[in-house]
């Protein structure tokens, strides 16, 4: 039994740190999406 929960909590803290990773990875992708749109204004300004 006590074995079955380990196994368990293991089980989910790998699961947490992939979600963790993963939301990590979407932070920089925002980040990036972010960038690029504030160099877009910057260029649509320039232009005005």
């Amino acid at each position: 039994m006590e074995k079955d929960l380990f196994t368990i909590i293991g089980v989910k803290e790998y699961e947490i740190a992939k979600l963790q990773n993963r939301v990590y990875e979407l932070e920089v992708q925002l980040e990036e999406t972010n960038n690029k749109l504030e160099d877009f204004k910057g260029n649509i300004e320039d232009q005005n």
